[in-house]
């Protein structure tokens, strides 16, 4: 996502709270603001609540009817 797309008011916000949580240190507001920023950032473009349902599917599918060898620790997901 390109940065214009991030609203300057969010990373504010965040950089403003993340400053108060260090102590409100002097010189350091740059670095504050890009790690808002970053944080912002990934939560802008980590999906949420996307689940490829078709994926699992397929997955669970390859068990065939044998349904006793489902479990959660033997589907891998990659």
């Amino acid at each position: 996502m390109n940065i214009s797309h991030l609203s300057h008011e969010s990373i504010s916000r965040r950089a403003q709270e993340l400053w108060q949580q260090r102590g409100t240190p002097d010189g350091q507001d740059v670095s504050i603001w890009l790690d808002a920023e970053q944080e912002i950032r990934r939560r802008v473009d980590r999906p949420t609540g996307s689940i490829d349902y078709d994926r699992i599917k397929r997955r669970l599918d390859a068990f065939g009817n044998n349904t006793s060898s489902r479990s959660p620790t033997s589907i891998t997901f990659t």
